[in-house]
């Protein structure tokens, strides 16, 4: 990237530079040539005193004759002097431009190709009387000797300006990579508002490296687990180390936590899907009522196992506008860890409500309760509060992920309410 910075930045530069030296020429010509004009008439109205004294004027022209060439012309074309020229040799100059446009009462400047010299010149001429035309020239090769005595400091200048561009190209590319490559490194405070969008990209990416490098080890952590379990107890029911009236319980050990993998397997699989930007998903208007009574009454074994009342309040006909199957994960999820972290004797009340531009629903214990420090984490995946408690109940750590995911898919806000020791509220907060 640098290098292809570097090389855009140096054409740019010699781009710059190759046109600047060209205006430079172009300008430097064109003030040149508007001077030789000014010179021609100037020097035209002093030779325009001598008149048409032929005598006179190769005196005057004597003193200019390195530098211009001076010309009497007759009315009828016939050259009557040339500074430089033996008149006898020189043809009618009746049919010039100059010498007709002269005649005509007009002042003329003309650049061409001299007949008798056969350079470019630059004609300015004048009727002076009688019908003759005085012209004063100036070949072109004097205006290019000053032009290319100027030239080299041109070529100069272009080429100290080009150096510049180089140096700066180099500071620059320099001062725009350094940051990247400090963010690249982990630094992700941009130091230009442009590099923000990038800044934030980088970070983005590094925390989903980091929640993937997490994920992989708590899935093998918690994998690992039930896995060594059920190979120990399987090793000591194939040694023969367990009594006959003892296989039946180490086979209930295998299932529990058989069971236990199974499930935290299916939770991973839920949690890939709901992260798969792929899938398209049917949403739909129904009343969250019988939603919520199919899932208490899936928890009903559970919540009698930790000796555990569930209630529900909520009138029948409000409605919810989602993923049938998706919601139902989220009010399973929050039903089961409200059972699962509650005291023996408590109670789970789900309850929902329609407001003015929102559907509240809200789950709500009587269990442990959450400390306030650790209420912004219990949606991370695998994240426990109390680890040994999780263990005792048999829970994955992935439910209340999943209550996220399904949220941000339903466009829902979470809300937790929570002290320890005092149960837990979570409103899930539904847009009508």
């Amino acid at each position: 990237m640098k290098n292809k910075i570097n090389l855009r930045m140096y054409l740019v530069g010699l781009v710059a530079t190759v046109l600047t030296a060209v205006l430079i020429t172009a300008s430097f010509y064109q003030i040149s040539e508007t001077e030789v004009w000014k010179q021609l008439e100037k020097t035209g109205k002093i030779f325009s005193c001598a008149g048409t004294d032929l005598d006179k004027l190769r005196d005057m022209s004597g003193s200019v004759n390195n530098y211009y060439r001076v010309t009497m012309i007759d009315h009828d074309g016939t050259v009557l002097f040339d500074s430089r020229m033996d008149i006898s040799r020189m043809e009618n100059h009746a049919d010039r431009e100059e010498v007709i446009s002269a005649k005509d009462g007009r002042i003329s400047k003309v650049t061409r190709k001299s007949d008798t010299a056969g350079k470019m010149t630059h004609y300015y001429a004048m009727e002076i009387g009688q019908g003759k035309v005085l012209r004063i020239a100036l070949e072109s090769d004097a205006l290019n000797k000053t032009y290319l005595t100027v030239l080299p400091f041109i070529m100069l200048v272009a080429f100290f300006v080009y150096v510049l561009c180089f140096f700066l190209s180099r500071s620059l590319t320099k001062r725009i990579i350094k940051p990247m490559e400090e963010m690249a490194k982990g630094n992700t405070s941009a130091p230009y508002p442009e590099l923000e969008p990038f800044a934030q990209s980088i970070k983005e990416r590094a925390e989903i490296e980091n929640i993937k490098t997490e994920f992989t080890a708590n899935i093998s952590h918690e994998l690992k687990t039930p896995l060594t379990s059920i190979s120990g107890y399987a090793e000591l029911m194939e040694s023969d180390f367990v009594k006959s009236k003892d296989i039946k319980e180490f086979a209930g050990r295998i299932h529990s936590e058989s069971k236990r993998m199974m499930t935290l397997i299916a939770d991973i699989m839920k949690l890939s899907e709901l992260e798969d930007s792929g899938i398209t998903y049917s949403f739909e208007k129904f009343p969250i009522s019988g939603v919520v009574r199919e899932c208490l009454s899936s928890l009903e074994l559970s919540a009698e196992n930790h000796q555990v009342t569930l209630h529900m309040e909520g009138k029948d006909d409000v409605m919810v506008y989602g993923e049938r199957k998706l919601i139902a994960e989220l009010i399973y999820n929050l039903c089961d860890n409200a059972i699962r972290y509650n005291y023996m004797g408590g109670s789970v009340k789900v309850s929902f409500s329609e407001r003015d531009d929102d559907i509240c629903l809200n789950v709500k214990d009587t269990g442990i309760g959450i400390p306030e420090e650790n209420h912004k984490d219990i949606f991370r995946r695998f994240y426990r509060v109390d680890k040994s408690r999780s263990k005792a109940t048999g829970g994955t750590g992935l439910g209340l992920a999943i209550v996220k995911h399904v949220c941000e898919l339903h466009h829902a806000r979470i809300k937790v309410v929570s002290k320890e020791g005092k149960g837990t509220t979570i409103m899930v907060i539904f847009p009508r």
